[in-house]
């Protein structure tokens, strides 16, 4: 049981991680709309940017409570 909803919209820069295949099929195997931004977008980037932000502190402070054992355990902490 997950604690957050599925995001009905996912906004994302240009990077080559999220116009990839795997990411764009996660979107549709879920059912999220995707909204790529253009180039030299500051409102937009700065979304992403606290966003990235965010997922990655809370990654390092689950990590660092609750180091995984291996590859099993850190799979597992990134899909909670």
């Amino acid at each position: 049981v997950t604690h957050y909803p599925l995001p009905q919209h996912c906004i994302y820069n240009q990077g080559g991680e999220f116009i990839s295949w795997p990411f764009q099929q996660v979107l549709l195997c879920h059912h999220i709309a995707d909204h790529p931004t253009t180039a030299k977008n500051p409102q937009a980037n700065s979304v992403c940017e606290r966003m990235h932000q965010l997922i990655g502190n809370s990654l390092r402070v689950l990590s660092t409570l609750h180091p995984p054992q291996g590859i099993a355990d850190a799979k597992q902490t990134i899909q909670s």
